[in-house]
């Protein structure tokens, strides 16, 4: 939904490349489209995670059903805080 918690209809395009995936999300309600920046799937669920600018992530989870509808939910994720750290062996 927009801000004033309005629907916004869109399309979300997802491509499997040799190193992942790559996508974007378009509506006629965003002045661009937004690029998916990482993609997971389970069996029929689908995580994607949607840049969004200066407004942080958008988390978009679906379960697709035997004949192609899914269901589904987006998150705004704020800006976050940084982290850094280093991989214990």
């Amino acid at each position: 939904s927009t801000d004033t918690g309005q629907p916004l209809a869109g399309t979300m395009q997802i491509t499997a490349t040799a190193d992942g995936y790559t996508g974007s999300f378009t509506s006629q309600g965003l002045p661009a489209p937004l690029k998916v920046q990482s993609v997971t799937t389970a069996g029929r669920q689908l995580m994607a995670t949607i840049d969004n600018g200066s407004n942080g992530l958008l988390l978009v989870w679906l379960e697709f059903a035997a004949d192609g509808t899914f269901k589904g939910t987006y998150h705004q994720l704020s800006p976050g805080i940084s982290a850094s750290g280093k991989k214990e062996k």
